[in-house]
Parts: C-alpha cells; structure tokens; sequence
C-alpha cells in the first residue's frame, strides 16, 4: 500500500499500448508527482484496468518515471548552470554553440528520453516510421537478449521448482 509520499497513476482506459495512453499516464505523474513532491512515483504498467499489461508498457512508464525524476531535481541556479561564463566569452550577438560551457554541458543539460523521437518527420521516415511502442518492443528485445540471470544456489531452484508445481497442481488439479 502506498504511503502519503507515493503517487500512483489512475487507471488510463485503452485498448492498447501506445503512445497516446503513455501521453495520458504521463501527464498524471507530472502533476501527482511534480505539483504534490510526492517522495517516490511508481507505474503499473498497466492498460484496460490492469486486465493485461506488456513489458513495452514498463518501458514506456520507466522511460517517462526518468523525465519526472529529471523534472523533480529543480533548476539549478548556480551561475555554473546558469551559464554566465559563456555570456561573457561570447557577448552580444554571438552563438553559444562553440562556447567552452556549451562543450562542457550539451549532453548533459538536458534530459531526452529513449522512448521519445525528437526528430522530423522526414528522419523519423527515413529511421522506419516506428511508433513509440514498436521502440519499447525493439528495447525489450534488446533486455532480454541481454540480460544474464544472477546465480542461484541450487538447492533454493530446487525449492522454488518443487514450490511452483505444487501450486500449479493444487490450483490447476489435473490440467497442470
């Protein structure tokens, strides 16, 4: 059970995943989680009122819990983050692009998810067209290729293997 410093997303009715219930959830951890500086958000994953869910929808929440962590440091107005080095080395009516601060800062000062495509439509095009939820799925892919289960004392596979069937068979009767 959540305490008061938890926010938990309200139920978004969709028949999918995709990128407008991501939209929809998003925006609800924005302002539960960034308007009330609750202590932890957490996403469910779920769609259709947690009928079913999909490892693309926990990306998707993860990638955008990692904006609201982002959003929920604050701004930093130390004259460091606030960049008022670089408004001296360059001065009026210069760009900032080649400024020591802007070299030292660019791909840290701002936070782009793995999820979102901000480029144009004609990279978007020419990269495959995929949609928010086909990236999720092609990252999932990605994971689970990836991922190395930790080692696991024998004798506890042995316990929780004998443990699992014997539910099975006490829930399910013959058909397990």
């Amino acid at each position: 059970m959540p305490d008061a410093r938890t926010a938990e997303a309200c139920n978004v009715e969709a028949a999918r995943v995709d990128a407008h219930i991501h939209a929809d959830v998003s925006r609800i951890y924005t302002e539960l989680g960034g308007k009330a500086s609750v202590g932890c958000v957490y996403a469910r994953a779920e769609v259709e009122g947690l009928l079913t869910t999909g490892y693309e929808k926990i990306v998707m929440d993860a990638d955008r819990c990692s904006a609201l962590a982002r959003f929920a440091e604050g701004i930093d107005f130390s004259e460091a983050a606030q960049a008022m080095d670089a408004f001296a080395e360059i001065g009026p009516g210069g760009h900032f692009l080649g400024a020591a601060h802007t070299r030292e800062h660019f791909e840290s000062a701002f936070w782009l998810g793995e999820m979102s495509d901000n480029g144009t439509f004609e990279q978007w095009t020419a990269e495959g067209g995929l949609w928010q939820h086909e990236r999720a799925s092609q990252r999932v892919k990605q994971i689970l290729k990836d991922h190395e289960a930790p080692p696991m004392d024998e004798a506890v596979r042995e316990s929780l293997d004998d443990y699992l069937a014997r539910r099975s068979r006490e829930i399910m009767g013959d058909k397990a």
